[in-house]
């Protein structure tokens, strides 16, 4: 059995952005930022029963901010040919 454990579902934000440039007809190069936040969670990890942990005697509150900050790069490759434009 696990010390620990949660079925709780988490609610939140994100926000973020991204560029993309053309390199040429066929190529573009992209980078892209999203930061996700969940907010705080105060959950209680057990521990020995007989340890005492801040007052708390068998199990010790811990509290975990829920954020997560990532970064994308990449390369896009176009199929097919371009398309004329209307005339």
């Amino acid at each position: 059995m696990l010390p620990f454990a949660s079925t709780s579902d988490l609610n939140g934000w994100t926000v973020g952005g991204g560029l993309e440039y053309k390199i040429n007809p066929s190529w573009s190069l992209k980078a892209e930022y999203l930061r996700f936040n969940f907010g705080r969670v105060t959950n209680n990890l057990a521990i020995n029963p007989s340890a005492n942990c801040s007052g708390y005697t068998g199990v010790c509150p811990y509290r975990n901010n829920l954020t997560i900050g990532t970064v994308k790069v990449g390369f896009n490759y176009f199929v097919g040919g371009g398309h004329d434009p209307l005339k």
